[in-house]
Protein backbone atom coordinates (compact mmCIF):
# COMPACT_ATOMS: atom_id res chain seq x y z
CA UNK A 1 0.00 0.00 0.00
CA UNK A 2 2.96 2.31 0.51
CA UNK A 3 3.74 2.09 -3.21
CA UNK A 4 0.11 2.92 -4.04
CA UNK A 5 0.26 5.97 -1.74
CA UNK A 6 3.46 7.07 -3.49
CA UNK A 7 1.69 6.73 -6.86
CA UNK A 8 -1.28 8.77 -5.58
CA UNK A 9 1.03 11.50 -4.30
CA UNK A 10 2.95 11.57 -7.59
CA UNK A 11 -0.25 12.25 -9.56
CA UNK A 12 -0.93 15.32 -7.44
CA UNK A 13 2.73 16.47 -7.42
CA UNK A 14 2.84 16.25 -11.23
CA UNK A 15 0.05 18.83 -11.15
CA UNK A 16 2.06 21.23 -8.99
CA UNK A 17 0.34 20.35 -5.73
CA UNK A 18 2.22 20.04 -2.42
CA UNK A 19 3.81 16.71 -1.54
CA UNK A 20 2.21 16.89 1.91
CA UNK A 21 -1.31 17.18 0.51
CA UNK A 22 -2.07 13.72 1.91
CA UNK A 23 -1.02 12.07 5.15
CA UNK A 24 -1.88 8.42 4.58
CA UNK A 25 -2.91 6.19 7.43
CA UNK A 26 -3.33 2.49 6.74
CA UNK A 27 -5.92 0.69 8.79
CA UNK A 28 -6.84 -2.91 9.28
CA UNK A 29 -10.39 -3.89 8.38
CA UNK A 30 -11.24 -4.03 12.09
CA UNK A 31 -9.81 -0.54 12.69
CA UNK A 32 -11.62 0.89 9.68
CA UNK A 33 -14.92 -0.55 10.87
CA UNK A 34 -14.43 1.27 14.19
CA UNK A 35 -14.29 4.65 12.48
CA UNK A 36 -17.19 6.96 13.24
CA UNK A 37 -19.90 7.12 10.60
CA UNK A 38 -18.81 10.64 9.78
CA UNK A 39 -15.16 11.52 9.37
CA UNK A 40 -13.55 14.83 10.25
CA UNK A 41 -13.57 17.64 7.68
CA UNK A 42 -9.92 17.09 6.77
CA UNK A 43 -10.20 13.30 6.41
CA UNK A 44 -10.84 11.27 3.30
CA UNK A 45 -11.49 7.55 3.21
CA UNK A 46 -10.99 4.81 0.66
CA UNK A 47 -11.27 1.10 1.25
CA UNK A 48 -9.27 -1.22 -0.97
CA UNK A 49 -11.29 -4.32 -1.76
CA UNK A 50 -10.61 -7.31 -3.97
CA UNK A 51 -13.92 -8.28 -5.49
CA UNK A 52 -13.39 -10.28 -8.68
CA UNK A 53 -17.01 -9.95 -9.78
CA UNK A 54 -19.17 -6.87 -9.70
CA UNK A 55 -22.19 -7.91 -7.64
CA UNK A 56 -25.03 -6.35 -5.69
CA UNK A 57 -22.71 -5.64 -2.76
CA UNK A 58 -20.24 -3.67 -4.85
CA UNK A 59 -22.01 -2.47 -7.95
CA UNK A 60 -19.04 -0.86 -9.65
CA UNK A 61 -15.31 -1.28 -9.90
CA UNK A 62 -14.71 1.82 -7.76
CA UNK A 63 -16.70 4.69 -6.33
CA UNK A 64 -16.83 7.55 -3.89
CA UNK A 65 -20.27 7.68 -2.33
CA UNK A 66 -20.24 11.20 -1.02
CA UNK A 67 -22.85 10.93 1.69
CA UNK A 68 -24.46 14.21 2.70
CA UNK A 69 -22.75 17.57 2.46
CA UNK A 70 -19.27 17.80 3.91
CA UNK A 71 -19.59 14.61 5.94
CA UNK A 72 -18.23 11.31 4.68
CA UNK A 73 -19.97 8.04 5.34
CA UNK A 74 -17.20 5.47 5.70
CA UNK A 75 -19.23 2.27 6.07
CA UNK A 76 -22.94 1.71 5.60
CA UNK A 77 -24.68 -1.61 6.21
CA UNK A 78 -21.33 -3.39 6.29
CA UNK A 79 -20.40 -2.17 2.81
CA UNK A 80 -17.58 0.29 2.15
CA UNK A 81 -19.10 3.36 0.53
CA UNK A 82 -15.87 4.67 -1.00
CA UNK A 83 -13.52 2.10 -2.41
CA UNK A 84 -11.11 1.01 -5.10
CA UNK A 85 -11.39 -2.56 -6.27
CA UNK A 86 -7.95 -4.14 -6.64
CA UNK A 87 -9.43 -6.40 -9.33
CA UNK A 88 -9.08 -3.47 -11.76
CA UNK A 89 -5.39 -4.23 -11.88
CA UNK A 90 -5.94 -7.82 -13.00
CA UNK A 91 -4.22 -8.40 -16.28
CA UNK A 92 -1.53 -5.78 -15.69
CA UNK A 93 1.66 -7.20 -17.19
CA UNK A 94 3.87 -6.19 -14.25
CA UNK A 95 3.54 -5.46 -10.55
CA UNK A 96 4.71 -1.88 -11.19
CA UNK A 97 1.93 -1.30 -13.74
CA UNK A 98 -0.61 -2.92 -11.40
CA UNK A 99 0.37 -0.58 -8.55
CA UNK A 100 0.44 2.41 -10.89
CA UNK A 101 -3.11 1.67 -12.10
CA UNK A 102 -4.41 1.22 -8.54
CA UNK A 103 -2.74 4.51 -7.54
CA UNK A 104 -4.26 6.29 -10.54
CA UNK A 105 -7.79 5.07 -9.75
CA UNK A 106 -7.35 5.92 -6.05
CA UNK A 107 -6.16 9.43 -7.00
CA UNK A 108 -9.29 9.77 -9.16
CA UNK A 109 -11.58 8.73 -6.29
CA UNK A 110 -9.81 11.05 -3.84
CA UNK A 111 -10.26 13.90 -6.32
CA UNK A 112 -14.03 13.31 -6.21
CA UNK A 113 -13.95 13.54 -2.42
CA UNK A 114 -11.76 16.65 -2.27
CA UNK A 115 -13.85 18.49 -4.83
CA UNK A 116 -17.13 17.52 -3.21
CA UNK A 117 -16.03 18.60 0.25
CA UNK A 118 -14.76 21.93 -1.01
CA UNK A 119 -17.58 22.88 -3.30
CA UNK A 120 -19.70 25.79 -2.12
CA UNK A 121 -21.55 26.31 -5.37
CA UNK A 122 -23.98 24.35 -7.48
CA UNK A 123 -20.95 22.64 -9.09
CA UNK A 124 -21.33 18.93 -8.50
CA UNK A 125 -17.86 17.44 -8.85
CA UNK A 126 -19.01 13.83 -8.73
CA UNK A 127 -20.01 14.21 -12.35
CA UNK A 128 -17.18 13.55 -14.72
CA UNK A 129 -15.53 16.22 -16.80
CA UNK A 130 -14.86 14.48 -20.07
CA UNK A 131 -13.25 17.51 -21.70
CA UNK A 132 -10.32 15.62 -23.07
CA UNK A 133 -8.51 13.22 -20.81
CA UNK A 134 -7.96 14.31 -17.21
CA UNK A 135 -8.02 12.83 -13.72
CA UNK A 136 -11.77 13.45 -13.46
CA UNK A 137 -12.56 11.66 -16.74
CA UNK A 138 -14.83 8.64 -16.35
CA UNK A 139 -12.82 5.44 -16.22
CA UNK A 140 -14.43 4.22 -19.41
CA UNK A 141 -12.60 7.02 -21.21
CA UNK A 142 -9.12 5.85 -20.21
CA UNK A 143 -7.50 3.08 -22.25
CA UNK A 144 -5.25 1.15 -19.89
CA UNK A 145 -3.00 -0.25 -22.57
CA UNK A 146 -2.36 3.22 -23.99
CA UNK A 147 -1.95 4.67 -20.47
CA UNK A 148 1.03 2.38 -19.87
CA UNK A 149 2.60 2.65 -23.34
CA UNK A 150 2.30 6.33 -24.21
CA UNK A 151 3.84 8.85 -21.79
CA UNK A 152 1.92 11.79 -23.32
CA UNK A 153 -1.39 9.95 -22.98
CA UNK A 154 -0.50 9.02 -19.40
CA UNK A 155 0.38 12.62 -18.50
CA UNK A 156 -2.87 13.87 -20.00
CA UNK A 157 -4.92 11.24 -18.14
CA UNK A 158 -3.26 12.29 -14.85
CA UNK A 159 -3.87 16.02 -15.46
CA UNK A 160 -5.94 17.90 -12.89
CA UNK A 161 -8.03 20.64 -14.49
CA UNK A 162 -7.11 24.19 -13.42
CA UNK A 163 -10.41 24.87 -11.63
CA UNK A 164 -10.03 21.59 -9.72
CA UNK A 165 -6.44 22.44 -8.81
CA UNK A 166 -7.65 25.81 -7.51
CA UNK A 167 -10.22 24.13 -5.23
CA UNK A 168 -7.61 21.68 -3.93
CA UNK A 169 -5.13 24.45 -3.13
CA UNK A 170 -7.81 26.59 -1.52
CA UNK A 171 -8.76 23.73 0.81
CA UNK A 172 -5.10 22.87 1.47
CA UNK A 173 -4.16 26.39 2.55
CA UNK A 174 -7.33 26.79 4.59
CA UNK A 175 -6.48 23.63 6.54
CA UNK A 176 -2.82 24.65 6.95
CA UNK A 177 -3.88 27.94 8.55
CA UNK A 178 -5.96 25.94 10.99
Amino acid sequence: MIEVSINITSVYEENGLPSDLFAFKFLSIAEAKQLPDFLEKDELFLAFINNKTVDSKYESINQSDLGNGSQRVAVKDGIWKSYVNLAIGDGAPTRKKFLDMIGYVAAHELLHQILYRNSHTSFHPTTYEDVGKNLNTSGDGIKRSQYHKDSNYRATARRILPHHRYRILKAYYRLKRG
